[in-house]
């Protein structure tokens, strides 16, 4: 058995922040990092700069295990975590790829385990020989690019409407694929942009020939030859790239308050005093919003992973932050800032032909709690603080309408 003060299970941006954290102000204590992964930290946001060919695979890794050792933090890749026993406070993991058990008692624990794909219902299907790619993890972006080199045929279809979808369709597009994307509704993404938004991205999309069949439904998707046809003649489709959002396990937390992650206050404490969870597996209490709330990605885990650290030395730091989505894609610059989908009302302003851009806003009981910016990044900070003041509808039209 290992004892260590500070025991983080997850190696990603959240527990590695932590980390290193804790040890910019605790130069003594001990810090130990298991990660499932075979891999030192590396940038999951870069992948499909990768895979678009922008940058080399040596480009994504931000950490090497040298870093780890001039830092005196303990870290074990290849280790899946198997028990959490919280009164003795003690984890036991598999490590290696022979998965040998090791025990690890702690101080503080930090539960950084992220997220992973979801799976598809079992009624949907492409078929045995076609891959069903997804875009998380380093292996996935190895796998792309191995299944994209052997493609029989250059054409691809694309599952899900949220950012990883969508880098699914530039990725496919520059790398010489036809593109079909498969919506559930009546335009590509029309949950968080609102129709306008939506309608905005799509024109662009099929500007680069990119092909959309709205309104799919299962049954629909598994006899693909009904909408996947020229002149009556089925062509094949040589992979599925599939963004349809994470799932978190949380069956190996029993004890902890969890919902759909592990639920914490605001100082990313959970139900147990000492321990901790940061970054996609945190459904944490946003006081802005005056909810709970789950946001997978890298800067909310960078910054949870700092708040997380501060308060498992004792330092009392609420998390205070707007998280906030950024993509350009196809040359469209697009953000999610705050809560998109839980507000009562909207007000947006709609560019034109010749300068197509979007300010859309949702507001909640009369406050802003989010919004949606296409080819607006300008007003990204403006509109987190009209978020952050929970600024009423007539003052966000009063100061978007000036400018």
């Amino acid at each position: 058995m290992q004892s260590v003060d500070y025991l983080i299970v997850g190696g990603g941006i959240a527990g590695t922040t932590a980390a290193e954290t804790i040890r910019a102000h605790d130069a003594s204590s001990s810090i130990v990092i298991l990660e499932r992964e075979p891999h030192p930290l590396y940038s999951r946001v870069l992948i499909p700069l990768y895979l678009k060919k922008k940058i080399e695979r040596e480009q994504l890794f931000l950490r090497t295990t040298a870093d780890y050792e001039r830092q005196r933090i303990g870290f074990y890749p290849d280790a899946v975590m198997a028990g959490c026993d919280r009164e003795r406070h003690e984890i036991s993991a598999l490590l290696g790829r022979n998965g040998s058990t090791e025990v690890f008692s702690y101080k503080k624990l930090l539960l950084a385990t992220g997220g992973a794909p979801r799976p598809l219902p079992a009624s949907l299907s492409f078929g045995d020989v076609v891959p069903l790619l997804r875009m998380q993890t380093l292996a996935d972006a190895d796998a792309i690019g191995d299944v994209m080199a052997k493609a029989p045929a250059k054409e691809a279809a694309v599952l899900g409407e949220g950012f990883i979808a969508m880098e699914f369709i530039e990725t496919f597009f520059i790398n010489g694929f036809r593109v079909h994307v498969l919506c559930r509704g009546g335009f590509f993404g029309e949950e968080k942009l609102g129709v306008h938004g939506a309608r905005l991205l799509e024109e662009i999309y099929q500007k680069h020939g990119i092909r959309f069949y709205k309104n799919i439904k299962d049954d629909e998707i598994v006899r693909r030859e009904t909408w996947l046809a020229e002149r009556n003649k089925p062509f094949p489709i040589a992979m599925v790239g599939v963004g349809v959002g994470l799932e978190r396990s949380l069956e190996i937390f029993v004890g902890l308050a969890t919902n759909h992650g592990v639920v914490t206050d605001e100082y990313l404490q959970t139900s147990n005093a000492d321990i901790y969870a940061a970054g996609d597996i945190a459904e944490w209490y946003d006081a802005l919003n005056e909810r709970h709330t789950l946001v997978g990605n890298w800067t909310n885990a960078f910054l949870q992973g700092k708040t997380a650290a501060l308060n498992m030395m004792g330092q009392k730091t609420p998390l205070r932050v707007v998280p906030t989505y950024h993509i350009v894609n196809f040359g469209v610059d697009c953000a999610l800032v705050g809560d998109v989908e839980g507000g009562d009302d909207v007000w947006e302003e709609v560019g034109t032909v010749v300068n197509p851009f979007l300010r859309r806003v949702v507001f909640r009981s009369g406050k802003t709690i989010g919004g949606v910016l296409i080819n607006r990044f300008e007003d990204k900070t403006r509109l987190a603080s009209f978020v952050e003041a929970g600024a009423s509808r007539n003052d966000v039209e009063k100061i978007f309408q000036s400018t």
